[in-house]
């Protein structure tokens, strides 16, 4: 659905961004971060905060 949206950028948060996830499709897109589960694509799904946070 983000492709409809036009061709800006969206900052997409979720929580589980491992495959299997709830938010796997979500957390693919090229700025997306992760409050939790981190997906192993470097380019995407980022956890910015200190382990244990």
């Amino acid at each position: 659905m983000l492709g409809i949206l036009g061709t800006g950028e969206v900052l997409c948060i979720g929580d589980h961004g491992m495959w299997t996830g709830n938010d796997f499709y979500l957390l693919r897109e090229p700025f997306s971060l992760s409050v939790d589960e981190v997906s192993p694509d470097p380019k995407t799904c980022w956890n910015l905060a200190p382990p244990g946070f």
